[in-house]
């Protein structure tokens, strides 16, 4: 009897809040082609290299960082990522607030 498998790329998308290098929160949405629970892992070690101010003046280089992270690390469990996308970074509430009052 055969075993059928359905292989279509469906886009899994997930937030976290994590912390940047300068010890800010942000909430970051990331959208991954595939079904690889590494996602989150991977964007939390990427987003805690960078301070708040270079993930807005910074922002494809971050993501090219971290597609090429998460190719990376699918590699080791034989998953092909057709694509990965940061498709939302909002701040924590506090900083949010320093902004509004600077």
């Amino acid at each position: 009897m055969p075993f059928i498998f359905d292989i279509r790329t469906r886009p899994h998308t997930f937030s976290s809040i994590s912390g940047t290098k300068n010890l800010q929160m942000v909430n970051l949405t990331l959208r991954v082609l595939s079904c690889p629970k590494i996602g989150n892992e991977i964007h939390k070690v990427v987003v805690a290299q960078f301070n708040t101010d270079q993930l807005l003046i910074e922002h494809p280089s971050i993501s090219a960082l971290v597609h090429e992270s998460l190719v990376c690390r699918a590699k080791d469990f034989n998953i092909v990522l057709d694509d990965v996308a940061v498709t939302h970074l909002s701040y924590g509430s506090e900083f949010s607030k320093a902004v509004e009052q600077k």
